[in-house]
């Protein structure tokens, strides 16, 4: 009784990152070739998934690793990098990408806005419901910041495991070009998606379909559902999908 409770104790929540979970312990379980397991999470945020990613490959594989964080906005991009190096995950593991994703290579203005940042916990309590992320205020403002795309983050990999994309809407445009298609479909093994507007949700939905993709779960923004896990309330929508063979 008492492993069973520390067992629960454990488990993450059952909410909309509960898939994003089984996402990134699936990709690092399915790295079953000597092979560097390559993760990218654009919209990095403090780079949740990334630590996990490394972290489940800590645990089941140690392969070697290559991790990229993409984030426009500076003081989170610190917050990430913090993290990271919180973990101790080697700078020689990271690449850092300080950048918004378009549909093409350029400049624009980032509004960094006012928000509660988290900077992030240690990998011992990935599990640990109790744990807390430091938060951080952010106040309004905006900054020039570079755009890469989708494509150009993916060009110099051989493959990529597991490709984690929240970028706010901007997904509508950065994941839908011939290009960034094309790369996804030859590179990618496994991608999460936050989708935030079902117009937005139902055509990346029938992108996927279309490029040879495999839902594996598939929930709209701002709904609740029952899932096999239970009802869940999603604010942002789920998008999963592994490549055909991969």
């Amino acid at each position: 009784r008492a492993w069973q409770t520390r067992r629960e104790f454990l488990l993450p929540a059952v909410d909309e990152e509960y898939f994003e979970w089984i996402d990134v312990l699936s990709s690092a379980a399915d790295n079953s070739k000597n092979e560097e397991f390559v993760v990218i999470e654009v919209g990095a945020g403090y780079a949740p998934w990334s630590v996990r990613a490394f972290a489940a490959n800590q645990l089941m594989r140690k392969r070697p690793i290559r991790i990229t964080i993409v984030e426009a906005h500076p003081k989170v991009l610190d917050d990430a990098k913090a993290h990271l190096a919180l973990n101790g995950i080697a700078h020689r593991n990271v690449t850092v990408v300080h950048a918004a994703v378009g549909q093409e290579t350029g400049t624009t203005t980032f509004l960094t806005g006012a928000c509660s940042l988290s900077s992030g916990f240690r990998a011992p309590d990935l599990l640990n419901q109790e744990s807390q992320p430091h938060t951080s205020e952010i106040s309004e403002g905006s900054v020039l910041v570079n755009v890469t795309t989708i494509a150009a983050l993916l060009y110099d990999h051989h493959h990529v495991d597991y490709l984690d994309v929240d970028i706010q809407g901007a997904e509508s445009y950065a994941l839908t070009t011939t290009e960034a298609r094309l790369q996804m479909k030859l590179k990618v093994k496994r991608i999460h998606i936050g989708t935030h507007h079902l117009t937005i949700h139902q055509q990346l939905r029938q992108m996927l379909q279309v490029d040879g993709w495999v839902l594996q779960e598939d929930y709209p923004p701002s709904s609740s559902i029952k899932t096999r896990f239970g009802f869940v309330s999603f604010r942002d929508g789920v998008l999963s999908a592994r490549m055909e063979g991969a």
